[in-house]
């Protein structure tokens, strides 16, 4: 006991000497770890990730924000992680993800006032565009667009504004308002350089197409493509050549619907071979993984090398001091690294999840491009078969090719049904809307309501039972 009293006092020194060795041990290399990423570095992912998308290369811009993210909520960067969310939502939009760009946009909203005056431009851009593409809801397109063009105006962008009053015209145009419509173009200044001439006129051809203005909207939607070419748009291309199409088959131009019906299909998949879909929500779900694993391997050596530091120093310092605080270390490193082979079981079995969805994701875009192209090919199958029998033979094939037991099935219910009316039943029941069946037999509106009323009557239908529903419960 004496000797523990007089010796008391060299003991407390050392263990005050082994905290302080501790603690200056545990900030250097735990608290603060060397080669850990900053924001500089997040910054400049996310201007390389704005380049890469002002090219359409959503993956590259994906990988690229993915990792900024990480950063900035590493540390602690509430407006880089929004900028972030932002940019992801403009990728999602891109690849035609449109439900999940809007997800995507729930967080940005929620943190608007965090971004600076060009982002906060492009969210309300993008919040118009899915509420046209989404629910046709052009009261609330027209409010945020014209909250952009309020940015814009107030920067003095003139270009942009060209562009913006060019969207804001398309959502008149697709409202029926076509008076603010061309208000909205006449007020689009040509004397400002940019890339706003394929809206224009696209948006021009497309008013005179709804007034059945087919010439001239054919006219128009072909300066509009020759912009297209000059400027590499490849979204309005395709969606003017679509109306292109339909003015060539209203005058029987076959050589002409054929060629522009290559040059779209080309265009299409270079607009398509841009978005990599499913390919970059994995990526990303991957890359985070990946810096997770990352920072807790660098916590983990952080750890071990404190550890050696403070076993050097208690071994230097005080035998009896150095063994109690191996003991405390070890104990405590024990469970540490149990916690972190626990949050690795988690992460391993979160990832396989992700690529267990993504697979079935990968799988259904699959089958949903494999039954498009069915469909494109009988649109032309029954495009041709107006002079050709052999095409029109292939009709039925290509039909009972995309669900035969259907066609079984309505032949057994309705023995009377005609070929025709048995297309228009296949078509129903691929979930076509009016204009897309009246484009693919190729007949006028009145005759599709001619058929689809023979139709009704052959099968037995009254005033109230649902055409649609009754051939949907067909198995």
């Amino acid at each position: 006991m004496n000797k523990f009293m007089k010796y008391g006092k060299y003991v407390a020194a050392i263990v005050a000497v082994v905290i302080v060795a501790a603690g200056m041990a545990t900030w250097q290399y735990y608290v603060n770890p060397g080669g850990l990423p900053e924001t500089a570095e997040a910054d400049s992912l996310v201007a390389h990730a704005r380049d890469a998308l002002s090219y359409n290369r959503y993956q590259a811009a994906c990988d690229d924000l993915a990792a900024a993210k990480v950063i900035y909520e590493y540390c602690g960067d509430k407006q880089g992680a929004v900028q972030c969310d932002l940019l992801l939502a403009v990728v999602y939009f891109g690849i035609g993800q449109m439900e999940t760009c809007q997800s995507q946009l729930q967080a940005v909203r929620e943190n608007l006032n965090e971004l600076p005056v060009k982002d906060r431009h492009a969210y309300h851009r993008l919040e118009a565009f899915l509420a046209v593409e989404l629910g046709n809801e052009y009261d609330y397109a027209e409010k945020h667009m014209r909250e952009a063009i309020a940015i814009v105006h107030s920067v003095g962008n003139e270009s942009v504004l060209n562009s913006d009053m060019g969207n804001l015209a398309e959502v008149y145009i697709r409202s029926g308002d076509y008076a603010k419509a061309e208000a909205a173009l006449d007020s689009i200044d040509f004397r400002i350089a940019g890339t706003y001439q394929p809206q224009y006129y696209y948006c021009k051809g497309m008013m005179a197409f709804r007034q059945c203005d087919y010439d001239t909207a054919y006219a128009i939607l072909r300066e509009a493509v020759r912009c297209c070419y000059e400027s590499g748009v490849h979204d309005v291309h395709v969606a003017s050549m679509e109306m292109m199409l339909y003015v060539d088959s209203l005058r029987g131009d076959d050589k002409a619907y054929i060629a522009h019906y290559k040059e779209m299909v080309a265009q299409r998949d270079k607009m398509r071979g841009a978005q990599v879909t499913y390919e970059i929500v994995r990526d990303v779900e991957e890359y985070q993984v990946e810096i997770i694993k990352m920072e807790e391997k660098n916590r983990r050596l952080s750890m071990a090398m404190g550890i050696v530091v403070l076993s050097v120093a208690v071994l230097l310092l005080a035998a009896v001091g150095g063994i109690m605080y191996l003991l405390y270390r070890r104990q405590a490193q024990l469970k540490r690294i149990s916690d972190l082979e626990l949050q690795q079981k988690e992460a391993e079995v979160e990832r396989h999840r992700l690529e267990r969805e993504l697979l079935d994701l990968r799988h259904r875009k699959d089958s949903e491009e494999i039954q498009q192209s069915r469909q494109d090919n009988l649109a032309m199958s029954l495009h041709l078969a107006r002079y050709d029998k052999e095409a029109a033979e292939s009709v039925d094939h290509s039909l009972l090719l995309m669900d035969s037991h259907f066609c079984h099935s309505i032949e057994v219910l309705y023995p009377r049904i005609t070929k025709t009316e048995k297309r228009l039943a296949c078509f129903i029941k691929m979930q076509m809307n009016s204009d897309e069946i009246i484009k693919a037999m190729n007949i006028s509106a009145a005759g599709f309501y001619k058929l689809r009323y023979r139709l009704r009557k052959r099968m037995g239908l009254t005033k109230e039972q649902d055409l649609e529903k009754v051939i949907q419960q067909i198995d």
